[in-house]
């Protein structure tokens, strides 16, 4: 669960105060919820949970999806992310994995372009 708190934190370039403020959890307790040294109570993680526009149950490591969410305004992708992820969840699962594949194709094109 500690790392599912950073990656969501880190995913929208949020800082620990960022969370600590949105979240009313002061900044050095929200440190070892990160850390993994404290649990959060049930209270925290639905504040946590609203916060980031997850479930309880991703937080905690029950779920592995996100699923269609609303990302929060604060840490939101940049406009042509979430244009992206619009058309992606337009896709069926096969356009997706298609799409997924020429992306993959892209980076590791670009990759090779780069070692010449």
């Amino acid at each position: 669960m500690s790392l599912r708190i950073k990656d969501l934190r880190t995913e929208r370039h949020l800082t620990q105060q960022d969370v600590a403020d949105g979240t009313s959890i002061s900044r050095s307790v929200l440190s070892q919820y990160e850390a993994g040294t404290v649990d959060p109570t049930a209270s925290v993680l639905s504040r946590l949970a609203e916060y980031f526009q997850v479930s309880i149950d991703y937080l905690v490591g029950r779920e592995d999806d996100l699923g269609n969410i609303s990302l929060p305004s604060q840490g939101m992708p940049p406009k042509k992310e979430r244009e992206l992820l619009a058309i992606f969840r337009q896709m069926t699962e096969a356009q997706q994995n298609r799409f997924l594949g020429i992306g993959e194709g892209m980076i590791e094109g670009a990759t090779a372009a780069k070692r010449r």
